[in-house]
């Protein structure tokens, strides 16, 4: 199943020689628009340039929207799917996909391990999408349910698996967008 939101990306391009600067100043500048979709990996096997897994602690929140979170030890998790403050789904096993959305809210998908007794979580879902045909995906590093925080997200550009920040841009390779 594919659950998914969409990003307006909105880009900006500016005249890049001397002739394109006398033109009138409605052609100097083009805005193109990009939908990126929230979608779940079918692997999650990107390099992040910082550990993603956060200790699960009640409650959990997204986007500013609590979940409530049931924790006892050696028994299994419970979590509220609705953000109604009550658990709907028991986690057994040690590695599980869950979504999430208030009635009102946006879709999460959060991914969630058992180390030992306890229990750790990390953003199960990318925004991805096209930017002038080349791939582009978003990773939300913090945690915080939104792809917004400068520093705060990692992308990939292209089919490439590594990921990169804004803050850290030389642990991995940077390749710059095609114009195919």
């Amino acid at each position: 199943m594919i659950t998914y939101s969409t990003l307006i990306l909105t880009v900006l391009l500016a005249p890049q020689d001397t002739g394109q600067r006398e033109q009138p100043e409605h052609l100097r500048a083009q805005t193109e628009t990009y939908v990126l979709r929230r979608v779940i990996p079918s692997t999650w096997d990107y390099l992040l340039p910082s550990d993603n897994w956060r200790p699960l602690v009640a409650p959990l929140v997204l986007d500013g929207v609590e979940f409530a979170v049931k924790l006892e030890a050696s028994a299994p998790l419970h979590l509220d799917t609705n953000a109604d403050g009550r658990a709907e789904k028991r986690v057994t096993s040690p590695y599980d996909i869950v979504h999430l959305q208030a009635a009102d809210g946006v879709p999460h998908v959060v991914q969630l391990r058992r180390t030992g007794e306890a229990w750790e979580w990390a953003n199960g879902a990318v925004l991805t999408g096209r930017v002038e045909g080349t791939l582009l995906q978003i990773i939300d590093l913090n945690c915080d349910g939104r792809f917004d925080g400068y520093g705060q997200y990692a992308r990939v550009v292209g089919a490439q698996r590594g990921a990169r920040t804004e803050g850290r841009s030389a642990e991995l390779p940077r390749r710059p967008l095609s114009h195919a």
